[in-house]
């Protein structure tokens, strides 16, 4: 039976001290990111068993939002998720912290201020920078967008938006008259409105 890997088995394959892999595989601060970038790289490949980390009660957890919202607009619709997470959170005694991201931030540093044990990621996250979050190996779950492999939550964006559509048509209005409103299609639940309402289009 193989033996399960444990810290010190990947401290000594990297020449550094068991609290340097503790801090490494936690995403706390305290280390050059070169070294914190190697020390899970050699944990990947001696199958580290990363869900470990998750065994001890959650402490902080850190909400990100896409900085190419204009976040004045996106706080208010975004707002009584925030407060949703924030009263879970202050029931079982989690803090919980809020920043905004874009392409150009150094990811892994900005995050690490923080020191969150878990990440909650709301709305669209190019795939470049959903990579570069993972890397930090922590607990995460998506909102308000899909990503192959990840945990998230969505509403019913498809069938919100042939509902809309049919009772604008059960209205009265014509297809033709409302079709040519455009969506970011880019955005996951956007896309998905969009489909929603070429299943109307076709129903009619």
């Amino acid at each position: 039976m193989t033996k399960p890997v444990r810290v010190r088995d990947i401290a000594e394959a990297c020449g550094v001290s068991v609290g340097a892999v503790s801090r490494a595989l936690k995403g706390q601060p305290g280390l050059r990111e070169d070294t914190r970038l190697r020390i899970i790289s050699v944990a990947e490949q001696k199958g580290y068993d990363f869900s470990r980390l998750r065994s001890e009660k959650l402490k902080r957890v850190l909400f990100l939002l896409h900085r190419q919202h204009n976040i004045s607009r996106a706080l208010p619709f975004y707002s009584q998720l925030l407060l949703g997470i924030e009263d879970l959170c202050r029931e079982h005694g989690i803090a919980l912290s809020f920043l905004s991201l874009g392409p150009g931030d150094a990811v892994s540093e900005q995050v690490r201020v923080h020191q969150p044990d878990a990440l909650i990621c709301a709305g669209f996250f190019e795939p470049e920078l959903l990579a570069l979050i993972q890397q930090m190996k922590l607990p995460l779950v998506l909102v308000d967008l899909w990503a192959p492999g990840l945990p998230c939550v969505n509403p019913d964006n498809t069938q919100g938006g042939y509902l809309a559509t049919r009772h604008l048509i059960d209205q009265g209005a014509a297809v033709s008259r409302f079709w040519p409103v455009r969506f970011p299609t880019t955005v996951f639940v956007s896309a998905k409105k969009v489909t929603g309402r070429r299943y109307t289009k076709r129903a009619y």
